[in-house]
């Protein structure tokens, strides 16, 4: 499962800590997600054994590790050893693989290409299951803040419940960055309904569980104001803006220029107020979510700056996170992705423009003042 922010019309990363969630989110903010696994031919080995020794269908429990058991290979379970009348050869029955005069179920049905094999879930976004071993932890728990650069899990009154550090297991909870995504890696993630986490840092941001992660509570991975979420792109001060950036306005005199532009999406951004000069510059940025993809994951482009000043930011970008089980996802609570408003401007000054939305297919895009 994958959440995709919505892009601003001129900011899209999200430097600085927040306490929590900013009042106002709505289930209306909840980014694209698209389904995290798919069909692979053969078990995956090497994730750590679950409640009870328990394995995937074709492994067993050794040593801690889901392996495959003996008269079973990569391309699926080999024939047993015959038996003085002979094995008759393996054959799926309905979701049973048949071997011998045994027969197992398996959880996601069995395949007869090539030698008869169950399939199971493949991680996606390049995670492999090894960034499991040793991920034991079951993480739950109130306003809890993830730095997707660092690996850090801060909670209230500065406690860690993962001091930082990358490519190592800190408590039961492995972080690596891959591919540009901080990947938090554990047994199982559970956000209870009221609760809240959030994330910080410019990584966009990851979830992979050996069992499930369940949402009942609410995710921020929004912007707030000019400072975008995790994963997405600052606002822009040039009048021609990069990566679906909003074009900032020009400056005429220091109380006096053009609005700028919103970010980018799946529609193009809105344009800034104009002055009464001609060829305004603070136009929207371009389109560039056209087809949905998850690979690599980013977050949406900020807006252009008002009057081309730091003084007038855009609005940063919504941010972006990818959800990873192997067993099961499920989302009944929210995960806001919103971009952040522009700065707005005294009668004699000029505001940025606020920022736009990178909406899933078949929505529409948007500019909002504040989300």
């Amino acid at each position: 499962m994958h959440v995709r922010g919505r892009s601003g019309a001129r900011s899209i990363s999200r430097p600085g800590l927040r306490p929590g969630l900013r009042p106002g989110l709505r289930p209306g903010l909840l980014a694209a997600v698209l389904l995290a696994g798919c069909y692979a031919p053969s078990p995956v080995t090497g994730a750590p054994c679950g409640a009870g020794d328990a394995c995937p269908a074709g492994l067993e429990c050794t040593a801690g590790t889901c392996d495959r058991a003996p008269g079973v290979d990569d391309g699926g379970p080999l024939d047993a050893p015959a038996s003085d009348g002979g094995c008759p050869p393996m054959a799926c029955s309905g979701e049973e693989l048949l071997v011998c005069d045994a027969h197992a179920i398996c959880a996601y049905g069995c395949s007869s290409v090539g030698v008869p094999h169950c399939r199971e879930l493949a991680p996606s976004s390049g995670l492999t299951p090894d960034l499991l071993v040793d991920a034991t932890a079951d993480v739950t728990g109130d306003r809890w803040v993830f730095d997707t650069g660092t690996g850090r899990i801060r909670g209230p009154m500065n406690t860690d419940l993962r001091a930082a550090g990358v490519d190592q297991v800190i408590g039961g909870i492995r972080f690596t960055i891959i591919d540009g995504v901080g990947v938090f890696s554990a047994r199982s993630f559970l956000l209870a309904t009221a609760d809240e986490w959030s994330f910080i840092g410019a990584n966009p941001a990851g979830l992979y569980a050996q069992t499930e992660i369940t949402i009942a509570g609410a995710i921020d991975i929004g912007a707030v104001n000019s400072l975008p979420g995790t994963g997405g792109l600052g606002g822009s001060t040039a009048t021609t803006a990069s990566e679906c950036r909003g074009n900032a306005g020009r400056a005429f005199t220091p109380e006096f220029g053009e609005g700028g532009g919103g970010g980018g999406g799946r529609t193009a951004g809105g344009d800034g107020g104009a002055a009464n000069q001609p060829t305004p510059t603070g136009t929207g940025g371009a389109v560039c979510a056209t087809h949905a993809t998850t690979t690599p994951l980013r977050g949406g482009p900020g807006g252009g700056a008002g009057a081309a000043s730091t003084d007038n930011p855009g609005g940063g970008g919504g941010g972006a996170i990818a959800l990873v089980a192997m067993l099961q996802i499920t989302v009944s609570g929210q995960i806001a992705a919103p971009g952040g408003g522009g700065t707005g401007g005294s009668p004699s000054t000029t505001a940025g423009g606020s920022a736009g939305a990178a909406a899933a297919p078949g929505a529409r895009s948007s500019s909002r003042r504040r989300w």
